[in-house]
């Protein structure tokens, strides 16, 4: 009686150990699941100011071409053509700078 009783108490001694094994290990895998989400967080934030800044400077340079055309400053002078053709490629640049950039750092995961 005394050997059943000691081996029912080493059953639930063990199964106990089990069950805090499995807590533990899932409490692991939720903190480095938290810790991905924050270095991603991380990363997605440095990216978008650098495109941000890129996307300012390359704006203002499109301000500065233009206003340089529009007052015709150092004899700066560009056909109408160009001027569209510049006009069109920097706008598109920068959307689709923003679109690539956002769309791949901010995908909906599946």
């Amino acid at each position: 009686m005394e050997s059943s009783k000691l081996s029912l108490q080493q059953i639930q001694i063990k199964r106990q150990h089990e069950n805090k094994s499995e807590v533990d290990l899932d409490n692991a895998k939720k903190k480095q699941d938290l810790d991905f989400r924050r270095d991603e967080h991380k990363t997605r934030t440095k990216l978008t100011s650098r495109i941000s800044v890129i996307s300012a400077v390359w704006l203002l340079f499109t301000i500065v071409v233009i206003v340089f055309q529009g007052f015709k400053l150092f004899d700066f002078s560009l056909s109408n053509s160009v001027m569209i053709a510049f006009l069109t490629t920097s706008l598109g640049t920068v959307l689709g700078l923003w679109g690539i950039g956002l769309g791949y750092y901010f995908a909906v995961k599946k």
